[in-house]
């Protein structure tokens, strides 16, 4: 399954974008690695005996500044990883994007859970929704970057963040060792 998922993951970053299938898609295999009870990623770190770290895309160092500064109506983390690491559970609460307009934290965990649970990727819910729910659901649908919906790119985000997870971990080795043992 681990190896299947980073295949998925490594097509969608070849391509170079995801439509709006692949990114419920994306949610699904997120909220499985990074969300479910023992995640799928915490379960390959226990039996190969491999630390699961993160990449840091936060850089709290400079985010409050930015958000005292200019106080944006939307922000996302740069995608681009510089070295540093994080545990699972300190990526789970960094900061997937800012809602300016409401001052509203959104983190990775609750990203994952908006576009499975109300975009369609584990089950369709657009009802009911919170108030900062529903202001990401409109500047998602208004805002892009570079061309490319908002949205997508923010979980192409993520899809880079869990590849570079698996990889830097040296998750995907030791499962394609096994496999070639057939174990």
């Amino acid at each position: 399954v681990l190896l299947d998922d980073y295949g998925q993951l490594i097509r969608w970053h070849n391509s170079g974008g995801l439509d709006r299938r692949g990114l419920r898609e994306a949610s699904s295999i997120a909220s499985i690695w990074m969300l479910d009870g023992y995640t799928l990623l915490q379960r390959a770190s226990d039996h190969f005996g491999a630390m699961l770290w993160f990449p840091d895309l936060r850089r709290g160092e400079a985010l409050d500044a930015i958000l005292d500064e200019r106080a944006p109506a939307l922000w996302r983390p740069d995608s681009k990883h510089k070295g540093d690491w994080v545990p699972l559970s300190v990526f789970r609460e960094d900061l997937a994007c800012w809602l300016g307009d409401s001052e509203t934290k959104v983190t990775w965990a609750a990203f994952i859970k908006f576009v499975r649970n109300k975009l369609g990727g584990g089950h369709y819910d657009p009802d009911d929704r919170m108030a900062w729910q529903r202001q990401l659901a409109e500047l998602a649908r208004q805002e892009e970057v570079g061309g490319d919906a908002w949205l997508a790119q923010t979980m192409m985000t993520l899809v880079r963040s869990l590849i570079v997870a698996a990889d830097g971990s040296g998750l995907v080795t030791l499962a394609r060792e096994d496999q070639a043992q057939g174990l």
